[in-house]
């Protein structure tokens, strides 16, 4: 047997680190290959949930251009979320304070977070949302959620209205209240004032009547003719 020299041995060195080095670039790979798969599937994951909202969800570059919107919105929107691609916001019909509202806070660099209340009419239909805004650390893009508060908002109105009846019909009930007591004491006053009157009355047809009693008694025990006694009787 030929023995290695230095050469071969140096030669076979390079050959296991080679090899080595492969089975790690071949390992980092398929890490990176596993990686980018479940990156994709939580991207996937992501934007389904994003789209299965029954919200607005969207995000806007410094340059207040659409990044990407939700499906919601565009829907809202009456395009498909790709037609709002680096379209200029206020360009694809949305609603003008919706437009204003979030120019304001793109443009308000130094807002980080910001909310507000957007009331939009759809189909004829009013509709409100709660615009939650948010500034990204890394880049000024916003990203911006909309929540639908329609419902909220009604249950509001109505119990602003219920609230008002209530109000109005206990005013009312004051008002019959305080008409009771004055026509109460109205009438206390005419019952007061009708017994000193008969009061008086009575006293001062009592004196009178006293001495015509006693004049026609003694009239009745003087001599009178039969006529006369039958017209005093």
């Amino acid at each position: 047997m030929t023995p290695l020299t230095d050469r071969d041995r140096l030669s076979e060195e390079q050959r296991r680190r080679i090899e080595m080095l492969q089975g790690l670039l071949a390992e980092e790979a398929a890490q990176k290959a596993s990686l980018a798969r479940a990156l994709q599937y939580e991207q996937q994951k992501t934007e389904e949930l994003i789209n299965a909202v029954p919200w607005m969800v969207l995000w806007v570059s410094s340059d207040f251009k659409y990044k990407e919107v939700n499906s919601f919105f565009a829907r809202f929107n009456g395009a498909p979320p790709k037609a709002f691609e680096d379209r200029e916001v206020g360009t694809c019909g949305e609603d003008q304070e919706l437009t204003d509202i979030m120019r304001r806070f793109v443009c308000d660099v130094s807002s980080k977070t910001a909310a507000a209340e957007v009331h939009l009419v759809r189909d004829g239909a009013p509709q409100s949302f709660l615009l939650l805004m948010h500034r990204s650390k890394l880049r000024s893009d916003a990203s911006i959620i909309g929540i639908d508060v329609t419902r909220q908002k009604r249950g509001e109105t109505e119990l602003r209205k219920q609230t008002q009846r209530a109000e109005t019909a206990a005013s009312e009930l004051r008002r019959a209240l305080a008409n009771n007591e004055k026509m109460r004491r109205r009438a206390e006053a005419m019952s007061k004032a009708k017994g000193e009157f008969l009061a008086v009355m009575s006293h001062e047809l009592r004196t009178p009547m006293g001495g015509v009693l006693g004049m026609l008694d003694l009239l009745g025990e003087s001599d009178l003719t039969p006529q006369q006694q039958e017209y005093l009787e």
